[in-house]
């Protein structure tokens, strides 16, 4: 190999992007295994091995290089972790065990090619995926990866296929989803900000603890919750914000592992909730129906209750018995201060944000005569 050549190539791969793009080109051109090893002993001292993310400039570098060389294959293998911030290229399918992959689509670009290309990672681990702006028209392209989260943000799809290992499902930005697809059997986690109109896809979802929805004004039947509560889902947290078509939680009488619940509905009745007598949080917003707080008496153990916007709502009562009671919120009820029990009074509040963390949090009043810490 010509020294000056060699030279040349190495000068050329510490330069500019256009210059790395010369040096591909010679290294491609000589086909000589000694200046390819050195060209990458100089990608080490840039920081391309043994890190967790890798710069999409150097990608062409590693697609050119001959296969063969174990210093090849090491670099090939090392990235667990990859962002992408344009499009998924054949250059990229060099990277053999990518386990984590974010994608975030070039803004403002119309031009088809701007659509990730998963396909060309099929061959790759992926457990967790980040799509940020990026159209997923077609779904069936995550089929290939043993996914266990799923993030999907901005842009359009339409449904998802059946992802039997997912357990962790987050969507926000979202204006036009309606549901979520064939089928989660493995999730655990939901959270989606806006469009949900039908739960289906959770029906068989036998591990689901965690469903947090907003924005789901279209959202009127809670059934498929039941059906995952049969077979054996802990379901353990229930959050439903601007759920303003959903008039009954009549399906959660089939749930008894709810542990705090956040509903923001017209629901007028409350005794779906009783066997889930381990209720610590409970939360019923802008409930004008609501009037009846006795099934509120099961809940023993009940730290905090939310009835902000519960016009109707003007006896607290059944509420003397809840001694682990530290936070009632009663802004927009018919609660007078002037009609609270004397012992519940301490643990009321008026306000519009009330600060739940801090209130939840202290001792019982001293002047409690219930006793207990």
């Amino acid at each position: 190999m010509d020294p000056a050549k060699q030279k040349r190539v190495l000068k050329l791969l510490a330069g500019r992007r256009t210059d790395r793009e010369q040096a591909i080109e010679l290294l491609i051109a000589l086909e000589d295994d000694e200046l390819w090893r050195r060209a990458l002993t100089h990608l080490r001292t840039s920081e391309i091995v043994g890190i967790q993310q890798v710069a999409r400039e150097d990608v062409p570098l590693l697609a050119a290089a001959p296969a063969h060389l174990p210093e090849v294959r090491a670099l090939r293998s090392a990235p667990r972790s990859m962002y992408f911030n344009t499009v998924v290229s054949p250059d990229d399918a060099c990277f053999t065990h990518l386990e984590h992959l974010s994608l975030t689509a070039a803004w403002g670009n119309d031009d088809p090619k701007a659509v990730p290309t998963l396909a060309l990672l099929a061959h790759c681990p992926v457990h967790s995926l980040d799509l940020i702006g990026v159209d997923l028209e077609e779904g069936r392209a995550l089929v290939a990866w043993p996914l266990r989260v799923l993030k999907l943000r901005g842009g359009r799809w339409s449904s998802l296929p059946v992802l039997r290992h997912l357990e962790e499902l987050e969507v926000g930005l979202h204006d036009g989803v309606s549901h979520l697809g064939e089928g989660l059997p493995a999730l655990r986690r939901l959270s989606v900000d806006g469009g949900l109109t039908e739960l289906s896809a959770l029906a068989g979802s036998r591990q689901l603890e965690e469903v947090r929805l907003e924005g789901v004004g279209g959202l009127t039947d809670l059934g498929p919750l039941a059906e995952a509560a049969a077979a054996g889902a802990p379901l353990r947290t229930l959050q439903l914000l601007g759920a303003t078509a959903l008039r009954s939680l009549e399906a959660l009488s089939a749930v008894s592992s709810l542990e705090r619940v956040e509903v923001e509905a017209d629901v007028g009745d409350l005794s779906p909730l009783l066997r889930s007598t381990g209720l610590t949080w409970l939360g019923v917003r802008q409930a004008p129906r609501l009037r009846d707080l006795r099934p509120v008496a099961t809940f023993a153990g009940l730290s905090c209750l939310d009835l902000r916007g519960c016009s109707t709502v003007t006896d607290l009562t059944p509420l003397l018995q809840l001694a682990d009671l530290r936070v009632i919120a009663l802004a927009d009820t018919g609660v007078p201060p002037g009609e609270v029990p004397a012992v519940l009074r301490p643990y009321c509040t008026w306000a519009a944000e009330p600060g739940f963390t801090e209130l939840v949090g202290r001792p019982r009043h001293p002047d409690d005569p219930r006793g207990g810490p």
